[in-house]
Parts: structure tokens; C-alpha cells; sequence
């Protein structure tokens, strides 16, 4: 089932299938280093195990241009850490500066 849009301004119908979401269409923004992050600072601090991904992610560009499949086949990077450095890479895109988030101990055991 096709769903329709019309457009109310020229009267044209555009079907669903022909519109291409945003996020494929639009370049990702690469934001200015601020207070001194680098690409480095920026891993350790998000923390998680990311501070290990600095030799594959070598410079503040590519570590904001890189996508989920680039960093699974070329690099080898595991899922957590993935989705942990491209939700943070978003954040700081809104401006929201990182910082270290302990993990939660749910599940685990009392010692």
C-alpha cells in the first residue's frame, strides 16, 4: 500500500516510496573541538572500554564522520561500543559536552 502526500501548494501527489529520509540525504557535521577534547580525551572520557579504540580512530574528523558500518567492517569495532561512541559523537553534536556515565551494575551480583 503506497501511501500518498500531497503537496498544498502545487497540488502534486508524492508517494511514500519516493521520499528519502533526512538522515541518508544530509553530510554529518564534523562540531569544533571544544575545552581542549581531542579524539582521544573525547574516548577515555565517554569511557566504557573506548579509551582501546583510539589507535583506530586516529584524528577528531573521522571519529565524527565515521557510520555503524564503517566501524564494524573496517575497523572491528564490537556493537556496544559502537552505539556507545555514536550516541555520544550525536551529543556533543548538541552540544552537551561528555562525561563519564558508570555502568550499570544490574544483573551483576553483590560481592
Amino acid at each position: 500500500m503506497a501511501y500518498l502526500f500531497t503537496k498544498a501548494t502545487t497540488g502534486t501527489t508524492i508517494f511514500r516510496s519516493h521520499v528519502r529520509p533526512l538522515n541518508k540525504i544530509l553530510p554529518k557535521t564534523v562540531p569544533e573541538a571544544r575545552n581542549g577534547m581531542d579524539s582521544q580525551k573525547f574516548l577515555e572520557t565517554i569511557g566504557r572500554g573506548c579509551e582501546k579504540l583510539s589507535a583506530k580512530i586516529p584524528d577528531w574528523e573521522t571519529l565524527f564522520t565515521m557510520s555503524s558500518s564503517d566501524m564494524k567492517h573496517k575497523h572491528s569495532i564490537p556493537t556496544p561500543q559502537r552505539k556507545w561512541v555514536l550516541s555520544w559523537t550525536e551529543k556533543y553534536r548538541q552540544d552537551i559536552d561528555p562525561y563519564f556515565i558508570r555502568p550499570s551494575r544490574k544483573g551483576q551480583k553483590k560481592k
